[in-house]
């Protein structure tokens, strides 16, 4: 390797190789340890919250399909208490909103529908007259 050991006749900065020391390598390859973890740890959090929002986004389209039909249908389907009308000779039963009276639809009776309730007693309120008496 050439050397020079006079006076220089001026002074620059210029890009020079230079040969790492073992303490530079260790040091180096710490830091390099360091990054490949924080790297790791913003990618697993990168994904995290992808996951996050496109499970957000996936609600927010759901409820939005949801609104969308019952606007475009103009009206959605509740569980509502019914009353109901037997017609046994035409085997038919008529439905009706039991708050309103609204009539709903009418459907086939069921084999069920013939069973006959057999109260067990009357209540008191609802003989014509006096109860009988024990004798």
């Amino acid at each position: 390797m050439k050397t020079y050991k006079g006076k220089f006749d001026a002074k620059a900065t210029v890009q020079v190789k230079h040969e790492f020391t073992t303490e530079e390598l260790a040091d180096l390859a710490r830091k390099q340890g360091q990054l490949y973890q924080e790297l790791e740890n913003l990618e697993g959090t990168k994904s995290h919250v992808s996951k996050d929002f496109a499970a957000r986004i996936e609600c927010k389209s759901s409820e939005l399909a949801e609104i969308s039909n019952k606007t475009a249908s103009g009206y959605e389907m509740r569980p509502t208490e019914c009353g109901i009308k037997f017609r046994p000779a035409e085997n038919a039963k008529d439905v009706y909103v039991a708050e309103s009276g609204q009539f709903v639809e009418t459907q086939r009776m069921q084999p069920a529908d013939y069973q006959k309730e057999i109260p067990l007693e009357k209540p008191a309120d609802e003989f014509d007259d006096d109860p009988p008496k024990a004798v």
